[in-house]
């Protein structure tokens, strides 16, 4: 899973405006050198490769939760996440079933 974190001003931002969902495979670690401070900054490439949809996007703006894979050397382990949206996943499926049990004898 993977989120952008949407801000009001990206050079200086104030404020979360809101959280956009994207496609996990579209998007490619990378390690940058920054031209200012010359350290080395982590960026995502969103559709690498093509010129017409890429995009850079700075390691602070990108939520991603990995569950199973690791990334770039990391230890493979399964996200403290995990639990949690099986439980999740197990109450909306309970109240979607109440719901229609109620509109059945309705």
């Amino acid at each position: 899973m993977a989120f952008e974190i949407i801000v009001d001003n990206l050079m200086h931002p104030k404020q979360i405006v809101g959280f956009k969902i994207i496609d996990p495979i579209t998007l490619e670690p990378e390690i940058e050198i920054d031209p200012v401070t010359r350290k080395e900054i982590k960026v995502w490439y969103q559709f690498k490769g093509d010129a017409t949809l890429e995009r850079k996007i700075p390691d602070s703006n990108i939520i991603y939760i990995s569950w199973a894979s690791g990334m770039q050397g990391e230890n493979n382990r399964v996200s403290y996440l995990e639990g949690l949206i099986r439980s999740y996943t197990m109450l909306t499926q309970l109240e979607s079933s109440r719901i229609i049990w109620n509109i059945m004898n309705a």
